[in-house]
């Protein structure tokens, strides 16, 4: 069974080539919340027509599981490689980590939500263990997120050139290769409340539950209608995403992957351990198209 976790260990042996050779961009696009719902993995609810161009010009994954149906610990694993559990990071949510300016207030304040017992702690990674983006640092390659980190532990102070909202490849110095993530939160969760007194982005004819494990009442129905809605938004974003690489005629010199973090949003997606928490869609782009259009089904585990 592919994990997503192995995408670490995939790009490092990718990127760290000889030196005098040409060496791959490397784009990570990472949508939240969110299963195989769209086309290219045989959900027809709505059209997305870039990652439907993307998947027609790379090839679909329909094996890949996330380690964790929830975002912190599975942002651990595709952070260090390493499976939640075996470096402490498989509890949502540790603590206010995602902060190099915590104070002791706010770590009173937050314990007050915490089980009796529990205080606020962030996962330690074991010795030796670091953030797969020190290595490509090393070889020379320019590493941007863009922005969300949610890691479960602070992160390294090497792990990137720029870590913000303001992050991007163009940053670089000329010709210097790149490992750039762009976070699409329009996925998540929260976005279905968030949003509920929008109007949808697209017209979605829906009268059969499409989820049955969900009631097939008129607000679960208008909650499944607003996740596609958003999925319609996030597939515009991709496509931004997309004619800025054309535009900087970067296209054909960079893997672009295209996954989520772990499975939907909707109850009995996130946080439970079943296909629809962990299963995610995963579609990756390889420079002059290779291996376009076609589908990988292998199944392997990740160790």
């Amino acid at each position: 069974m592919i994990r997503t976790l192995i995408l670490a260990s995939l790009i490092f042996c990718m990127a760290c080539q000889d030196k005098t050779n040409d060496r791959p961009n490397i784009l990570w696009i990472v949508a939240e919340d969110l299963g195989p719902y769209i086309p290219p993995f045989g959900d027809s609810t709505i059209l997305t027509p870039n990652l439907s161009e993307l998947a027609a010009q790379g090839v679909c994954f329909e094996q890949v599981y996330s380690p964790s149906p929830v975002c912190a610990p599975s942002r651990a694993a595709l952070a260090t490689g390493m499976y939640p559990t075996r470096i402490g990071a498989n509890h949502m949510r540790t603590g206010p980590w995602y902060s190099d300016k915590v104070s002791d207030d706010v770590i009173k304040q937050y314990a007050r939500y915490m089980p009796k017992g529990i205080v606020p702690y962030e996962s330690i990674l074991p010795e030796g263990a670091k953030m797969f983006t020190e290595f490509l640092r090393l070889e020379g390659y320019y590493c941007t997120n863009n922005a969300k980190e949610d890691y479960q532990f602070r992160k390294s102070p090497f792990a990137w050139d720029e870590s913000s909202s303001s992050a991007h490849w163009r940053k670089r110095k000329k010709n210097q290769p790149f490992f750039s993530v762009v976070n699409l939160g329009i996925t998540h969760e929260s976005q279905i409340w968030a949003r509920a007194k929008d109007s949808l982005s697209v017209n979605i004819d829906i009268k059969n539950n499409p989820f049955p494990y969900l009631p097939n009442t008129d607000s679960s129905l208008m909650d499944i209608k607003r996740m596609y809605s958003n999925i319609a938004i996030m597939d515009a974003q991709v496509g931004e995403i997309m004619k800025e690489l054309q535009h900087d005629g970067l296209l054909d010199k960079t893997i672009v992957f295209w996954f989520t973090d772990h499975g939907g949003p909707l109850p009995r997606q996130k946080r439970l351990l079943y296909d629809s928490g962990t299963k995610v869609p995963m579609i990756i782009r390889f420079p002059k198209q290779k291996g376009a259009g076609t589908r990988d089904g292998r199944r392997s585990r990740a160790g």
